[in-house]
């Protein structure tokens, strides 16, 4: 899945990089299912997967 942490703005566009992350099965069954873990120390980047960069158009936001 998608994990969004950072948002660059310009004055064009919105960049949103999505980094690749997964998810570890086992530590969320047993560690933290017994609370020896928190969620976030389940989570894991998947270098295996390339990093997206998604470019929104900022004519396409609304205007205040």
């Amino acid at each position: 899945f998608g994990f969004f942490h950072d948002i660059l703005a310009t004055e064009n566009y919105y960049v949103l990089p999505e980094n690749p992350m997964s998810i570890d099965v086992w530590k969320l069954l047993t560690r933290y299912m017994v609370g020896q873990a928190c969620i976030a120390e389940c989570l894991y980047l998947d270098t295996s997967k390339p990093m997206k960069v998604l470019p929104h158009s900022a004519a396409m936001m609304p205007r205040r």
